[in-house]
């Protein structure tokens, strides 16, 4: 996971989140706790980290 990029998320028409492992072809459907956050990541321009040591919110 510390290697998700903002690229990494596509947000479903239900409102879900999945993410695609670099790397692989496996996709990880996100818990709903994880969405908001996640959705807002997705947005943000560049191709950021989404997560990453020391970072203090999305």
């Amino acid at each position: 996971m510390a290697a998700i990029r903002a690229g990494h998320l596509r947000c479903l028409d239900s409102g879900a989140v999945v993410v695609t492992v670099p790397g692989t072809q496996r996709l990880i459907v996100c818990r709903a706790a994880w969405e908001d956050v996640l959705v807002h990541a997705a947005g943000q321009p560049g191709d950021r980290f989404v997560l990453r040591p020391g970072r203090a919110g999305p």
